[in-house]
């Protein structure tokens, strides 16, 4: 018998005991080597261990901003948290060390909706409701913002994701349920699956083969192939406000939110949920 069921029953264990809840998650984002974040509507930022579930660190960005999104990466050997949001009409993005302490702050146009970086090329690319898709080249000073495309079919954009191995961002309409990819190079856009709902965050899994999208109109997870490409499949969570979805370091699982019930380790083969944080 394999060791591997062993050690996850075990990892399964250790999550049922539900740590602090952390109110109202908005985005959420987790990368091979570090923690899961976790960014709440208002405006905490929690940093959770990915196998025990144990909540290490809290911080709270500035109380006038309304957060919409989360990224973490490694840069430069230190992991760092990118939180967007805006104030009135003007969008921001935060950066900060794995501790919370503020490293820099810049403007973009428009509302930042969705927001992923590629931490080899060292851009930051954020989405708007308003069609446009933004790059930011995280090594010049100051950063300036820059428009990658104009997405003139789309309604609102919103959640986006970078996909590494194709150098490609992916965005989703939140409104028509159409996943458009982006050539990060040239710009161009082409359509890449419909029929998604109502979009509001993506994840790939370590192999970036799968995509999964977390559509909050029926509470559904739709898996799409990418490599190869095969038909979507998709399942139900039961959960009425589903908020945000990131990659977890088990196989076949993910870390999945909902604004209300808390955050959650979601088998996709079975569909079991494990709470993280609850009410």
């Amino acid at each position: 018998m394999s060791g591997r069921p062993l050690l996850a029953a075990l990892a399964l264990v250790a999550l049922a005991a539900p740590s602090a809840w952390s109110p109202k998650p908005v985005a959420m984002d987790f990368h091979t080597g570090g923690n899961l974040i976790v960014l709440s509507q208002e405006g905490e930022v929690d940093a959770y261990d990915a196998f025990s579930g144990k909540r290490l660190l809290s911080f709270e960005i500035a109380p006038y901003i309304r957060p919409s999104d989360v990224a973490s990466v490694k840069l430069a050997n230190a992991e760092t948290i990118f939180v967007s949001g805006f104030y009135g009409r003007q969008a921001v993005v935060l950066q900060y060390s794995a501790d919370g302490k503020l490293l820099d702050r810049f403007n973009v146009p428009d509302l930042a909706s969705g927001t992923d970086v590629d931490a080899d090329h060292r851009v930051l690319y954020t989405a708007t409701p308003a069609r446009t898709v933004y790059k930011v080249a995280l090594d010049e000073k100051p950063r300036k913002p820059r428009l990658l495309a104009y997405v003139g079919p789309a309604r609102t954009l919103g959640a986006v994701i970078y996909d590494p191995p194709r150098q490609r961002l992916l965005v989703a309409d939140a409104q028509t349920g159409t996943l458009y990819a982006i050539d990060c190079r040239t710009g161009s856009y082409a359509p890449l699956a419909g029929g998604l709902g109502r979009p509001v965050a993506m994840a790939f899994d370590p192999a970036f083969t799968t995509l999964y999208v977390a559509d909050v109109e029926k509470g559904t997870i739709h898996i799409l192939k990418v490599s190869p490409a095969r038909p979507q499949k998709s399942f139900t969570t039961s959960l009425r406000d589903l908020a945000a979805i990131a990659r977890s370091p088990r196989p076949d699982t993910l870390f999945i939110a909902d604004e209300k019930e808390g955050l959650f380790l979601l088998s996709t083969s079975t569909g079991t949920r494990t709470s993280i944080a609850s009410r």
